[in-house]
């Protein structure tokens, strides 16, 4: 973990802290949840603010180049250490295209910018997109210089979709600009990311 001040524009002060972990180029991809916590002493007696990674993305980084379901499977099953295609839940707290095991009484078919959270039976209720927002790799915005896609457009076709875990049957993709969620067939090809655990 890396951190630094800065300044607003206006004079306000900011914390920037960026996070490192596993990512396709390095040669230990293992990840254990991780609690983090910001103090504002060098004591550390006056915890300012926590926080728990509990799970780890990794996506195949390109701007051209997508690729079909099993293409996916393959590469989260090469990553090993028990990376896998996220199910729809570990992207998005929404609903649609009959999924419905986002945010109770949600029927907007895009996530709900709020915390995940494991609900009774300890199955995720959102995750990266919900969270993190639009994750393109863009000069001066969103992730720069990280693995994740550059946005190229503003649309399914041309944009950011990943694949997603098939559910009841289904495959499915969801949009990292908004968390949709959308019905697949092994003829169309997305980006690719992995999660763990």
């Amino acid at each position: 973990m890396c951190c630094h001040s800065n300044l607003y524009p206006g004079g306000e002060q900011a914390l920037k802290i960026i996070l490192k972990g596993p990512s396709i180029n390095s040669s230990n991809k293992a990840f254990s949840p991780s609690l983090f916590k910001l103090y504002s002493d060098v004591n550390h007696t006056k915890l300012l603010y926590s926080f728990k990674i509990e799970r780890w993305y990794i996506s195949q980084p390109g701007i051209t180049v997508r690729y079909g379901y099993a293409d996916a499977q393959n590469f989260c099953r090469n990553l090993g250490n028990g990376y896998r295609i996220p199910d729809i839940n570990d992207y998005t707290n929404g609903n649609g295209a009959g999924w419905t095991e986002g945010l109770s009484g949600r029927s907007i078919n895009n996530c709900q910018r709020k915390v995940s959270y494991k609900d009774i039976s300890g199955k995720w209720v959102g995750g990266l997109f919900n969270e993190w927002g639009f994750t393109a790799n863009t000069m001066n915005n969103f992730y720069e210089g990280s693995d994740w896609n550059l946005s190229i457009g503003n649309n399914w076709a041309n944009d950011t979709g990943y694949w997603a875990n098939s559910y009841n049957g289904s495959l499915y993709g969801v949009y990292s600009a908004d968390g949709g969620i959308f019905l697949q067939s092994t003829a169309n090809s997305h980006f690719m990311a992995c999660v763990t655990p």
